[in-house]
């Protein structure tokens, strides 16, 4: 499940790259089974690409409120509110930005409009 492929990337990241909410679901169906909360939450919901940029980040970028609605469902089913404040909502990139911040620069108004919601 967390094998590493040559471009040292798991099926998740590769899954996250392309984004493929199909696969994104049945990988993360599966995980449940397979790995305990502290690795669903480190080793997928916080994995890292190139060491820099998590899941949030890259869906905020991407501008795909789908993907950071799926990944906001997962992490609420492992994660208490508080919890997911300061590891979503708060959580910063390399460059200390938020996924706001990233949304805003990159103009992703629905994105932007879902980080709010989740926010209230």
């Amino acid at each position: 499940m967390l094998a590493i492929d040559d471009k040292e990337q798991t099926a998740w990241q590769e899954a996250l790259e392309r984004v493929n909410t199909e696969i994104l679901k049945e990988i993360w169906d599966c995980a449940k089974k397979e790995l305990n909360t502290e690795k669903l939450y480190n080793e997928l919901l916080l994995a890292k690409f190139d060491g820099d940029t998590a899941a949030w980040h890259l869906a905020a970028t991407m501008g795909n409120a789908e993907m950071l609605e799926n990944l906001w469902e997962w992490a609420k089913e492992i994660q208490t509110t508080d919890e997911l404040d300061k590891n979503l909502l708060l959580a910063r990139d390399k460059k200390e930005r938020t996924a706001l911040h990233v949304a805003t620069h990159w103009n992703r108004i629905e994105v932007l409009e879902k980080l709010w919601e989740f926010a209230n």
